[in-house]
Order: structure tokens, then sequence, then C-alpha cells
């Protein structure tokens, strides 16, 4: 099974919800083993991972200009 296929089976028979979100998020941090290199260590990487599917959650949900300077942790729950 890779990767994508863990995260899709996270996902599947579940309602699009910031919990899914966020285990699809860590099926792949969990399953993805990149490099470390000079421009980002693998932890930043995969934390990237996760963080990527959030504001993609996010963004679903109305949220078009997600970004640290516009978001609220109410608007984020």
């Amino acid at each position: 099974m890779c990767i994508r296929d863990r995260a899709e089976a996270a996902l599947a028979g579940q309602p699009w919800t910031a919990a899914a979100a966020q285990a699809a998020g860590e099926a792949l941090q969990a399953e993805f083993q990149p490099i470390s290199d000079m421009r980002a260590s693998s932890a930043y990487r995969r934390a990237l991972l996760a963080s990527l599917l959030r504001r993609y959650w996010l963004e679903s949900q109305g949220l078009q200009q997600v970004s640290l300077d516009t978001l609220s942790i109410t608007e984020a729950a």
C-alpha cells in the first residue's frame, strides 16, 4: 500500500471534517520518509504534509485567504 492509499483509507467513508483531515494528515506523516538536506529537515517536510492537508480542509470550508495573519483559532475549530 502506498502513502496515498493510506491517506485515502483514512478518508474513505468519512465525512469531510477537521477530524478526517487530521487523520489523513497523520497517515501521511506516519508513512512519508523524506530526506533531510540543507533546504529542509525530514521532520519539517513530514509536518508540512499534514499542514497542507489542513490548509486544504480550511479552504474547502470557505476560508479562502488562509494565512497566519488572517486565521483565528475560533474559525479553525
